[in-house]
């Protein structure tokens, strides 16, 4: 059955030319990073297609779809974790797989090519990243990505068409997720695929080169099999990856944040880890001079890159430890600008720290502070309430009217709610469900918690509320008409 079957596929020459192939001695585990982002890959595909399942690319369904997922769908969890983490992992696995083929000058004649589509999919796999980041349409998502558009519409001449040919309107909507979902996941999988092919093509075809030997220039002495030696090494590297991702995954759950919110412009926006060290860049350029940090520079860099097999054919060791010198550079510098840009995280409006004395403080008729709950009650005690914490607090505020209630609904309806929390048996059971909330909480519990959900339940990701203290006293009185 084998031998018909490799016959039948045509392999006999394929097998051969695996077990023939010869690889220079000294290469080691560090040659195995190629293969480890080729497996992550693969993970990506395999659970990106499951995701594509049960996911809405509409900004309506989006994030209301990934919270059935997470919640109602056995190891939907797990798989999104795996997708989410895999992501940086490429990132990881490719930048390190860079470095290691620059500074073995694996850029070289006869590998230019083979360099070059080396820095395309380095690029293609920085796209899936920036297009996959807005799919979950939560709060961070969206705003990092109206950050992402906006650089791209300063680049000079061609940014604004090319802004508005990404978000597809003046803002982000349902455009914008359907453009961003059919390039990551046809668009991009069909270069990358189709690229990575050829890539790989040319690395079987030149050989793998160290710092010490290339065999597609020179015989190498004591050369080893590459099958099964190094095909050995490598499926351990790609099995120890994955392994890893499983792992994390399952003992550290990928957040789904809350769902967007235009509106709110005191959002503070933050990129994937991976974006930082541009990030960062920003901030030293300012005003008009963003130019610098969001095309000039990134555009040398590019540009060096790409010409690096011409700056250092090999000819010169002057100008090889020129090009080593400005990668460890290049290396240090990419790395203190994400370590700079990780240490500046700042902390989101309404999401100040718990305090340990919730209020203390009477004040006037018709303000928040008017309803505190008991001096003294820590967020912790005041997070296990539930039934009204005394009869004084009970008491309906003078602003529970039925005007109130009634404009209480429409915001509700306006922020969404319902994509966390269920009511009259509609919505999602993301967050606990309001029917009755008005006998298990008082107006001061309401009011503080609408204000800073994570004062009074620090696991929350329930969003601050960002409106007027007339909205927000309206949401409250609607909360405090829901009796059992």
């Amino acid at each position: 059955m084998k031998a018909w079957l490799i016959h039948r596929l045509g392999l006999e020459g394929l097998l051969e030319h695996g077990v023939k192939k010869q690889v220079p001695p000294n290469v080691g585990w560090i040659h195995t990073l190629g293969a480890a982002a080729a497996a992550i890959f693969l993970l990506q595909v395999v659970t990106g297609f499951s995701l594509t399942l049960h996911y809405v690319p509409s900004p309506d369904q989006a994030h209301a779809a990934l919270t059935y997922l997470i919640e109602r769908v056995p190891a939907g969890q797990f798989v999104r974790s795996l997708h989410v983490y895999g992501a940086s992992a490429m990132v990881i696995a490719v930048f390190l797989h860079f470095l290691r083929v620059y500074f073995t000058h694996g850029y070289r004649a006869p590998r230019e090519v083979t360099w070059w589509l080396g820095l395309l999919l380095f690029a293609l796999v920085l796209g899936f990243g920036f297009t996959g980041y807005l799919l979950p349409w939560d709060q961070k998502a969206y705003w990092a990505t109206v950050v992402g558009t906006n650089i791209a519409g300063d680049v000079p001449i061609v940014g604004p068409a090319t802004k508005r040919l990404m978000v597809g309107s003046e803002t982000l909507g349902a455009l914008t997720m359907t453009r961003f979902f059919a390039i990551h996941v046809l668009l991009l999988p069909a270069i990358f695929i189709a690229v990575l092919g050829l890539h790989l093509y040319l690395v079987d075809h030149h050989g793998i080169r160290t710092e010490a030997q290339d065999p597609a220039i020179q015989p190498v002495p004591g050369a080893k099999p590459f099958f099964p030696n190094h095909v050995l090494k490598e499926s351990i590297t790609a099995v120890v990856a994955v392994l890893i991702l499983c792992v994390l995954a399952n003992l550290k759950p990928a957040e789904l944040g809350p769902i967007a919110n235009p509106s709110d412009t005191s959002f503070i926006p933050r990129p994937e880890w991976y974006f930082l060290p541009l990030f960062q860049l920003l901030k030293y350029f300012e005003g008009g001079q963003e130019v610098v940090a969001t095309v000039i520079i990134p555009g040398l860099v590019a540009l060096y890159l790409a010409a690096l097999p011409f700056i250092d054919p090999g000819t010169s060791r002057a100008r090889t430890q020129l090009v080593r010198g400005l990668g460890l550079a290049g290396a240090v510098g990419s790395l203190v600008l994400l370590t700079l840009g990780a240490m500046d995280k700042p902390v989101q409006p309404g999401h100040a720290p718990p305090q340990e004395v919730l209020a203390e403080s009477p004040a006037g008729p018709g303000t928040i502070e008017e309803l505190p709950v008991p001096k003294g009650t820590t967020a912790a005690e005041a997070a296990t309430l539930d039934q009204p914490t005394s009869p004084e607090l009970a008491a309906m505020p003078v602003w529970f009217t039925p005007a109130n209630i009634e404009a209480g609904k429409a915001v509700y309806t306006a922020s969404n709610c319902a994509s966390c929390h269920q009511l009259d048996g509609e919505g999602t059971s993301y967050g606990p469900a309001l029917d009755g909330v008005a006998g298990r909480r008082d107006p001061a519990w309401l009011l503080a918690h609408f204000r800073d959900p994570k004062s009074l339940v620090p696991d929350s990701t329930m969003p601050a509320f960002t409106g007027t203290r007339e909205e927000l006293e309206a949401l409250t009185a609607f909360m405090l008409s829901l009796t059992p």
